[in-house]
């Protein structure tokens, strides 16, 4: 939990910082409807901003994990389901053979 608010901590600085360096050294203002923001509503802009960029960022990432994740199961299971296809008369001579020993081997 500490770290967690530490985190949060330094991101709220690492955002009002940037925000003062814009204001103050290139004279950026984020301006809406009427006239400027004042500097704790472009903080809260920036802040929001950047939560949503982070957020996107994310559910690429997951995204594209879960695409390679599914082709590697499919391509699993197909590998698996031509393996069948192929040997399934060796598969079935093989069942039938273990049954009649079996059922020999009982009998005995």
């Amino acid at each position: 939990m500490k770290k967690l608010l530490l985190a949060i901590l330094l991101a709220v600085l690492v955002v009002y910082s940037l925000t003062e360096i814009f204001h103050t050294l290139f004279g950026v203002h984020i301006h809406w409807q009427n006239g400027p923001f004042d500097e704790l509503a472009g903080v809260a802009l920036l802040g929001l901003t950047a939560i949503c960029l982070v957020l996107l960022g994310l559910f690429i990432t997951i995204s594209v994990i879960g695409v390679i994740l599914a082709v590697l199961v499919l391509s699993l299971l197909g590998v698996f389901i031509a393996g069948i296809a192929a040997f399934w008369p060796v598969l079935l001579l093989l069942m039938i053979i273990i049954l009649m020993v079996r059922d020999n081997a009982k009998a005995q």
